[in-house]
């Protein structure tokens, strides 16, 4: 008898987010995505996935259809982000963006944080 796969390509919040004061840590921005968007995507403020040259970030904490204009949930302050699973054309730039914010930590694969 074979053992049979299954695949999960449905992230949530906590694929992102290790830790979270909730009363700060979700904020909605009005934005067009331009990429279609999963938990996980850091955008800039033109609704493209954060590249070398974005000025700012926004993490996606769900799901966004490309080219509609929505209020996208994202990830505000005092959160712990799971950096291994962050989605741009520019991780490291996506990073030093988000991190302007001195609430904002993340948890890289050995100092991870279960919640």
């Amino acid at each position: 008898m074979a053992l049979q796969s299954y695949t999960n390509d449905l992230r949530t919040i906590r694929d992102i987010l290790a830790l979270e004061n909730t009363p700060w840590s979700r904020k909605t921005v009005k934005i067009t995505p331009l990429v279609d968007v999963s938990p996980g995507s850091v955008l800039d403020a033109s609704g493209a996935l954060v590249s070398s040259d974005s000025t700012e970030a926004f993490l996606s904490l769900e799901y966004a259809s490309a080219n509609t204009e929505t209020n996208l949930l994202v990830a505000a302050s005092h959160v712990y982000i799971k950096d291994f699973n962050l989605i741009a054309d520019d991780v490291s730039k996506a990073k030093e963006l988000l991190a302007i914010n001195d609430t904002v930590r993340f948890a890289g694969a050995p100092d991870l944080i279960v919640t």
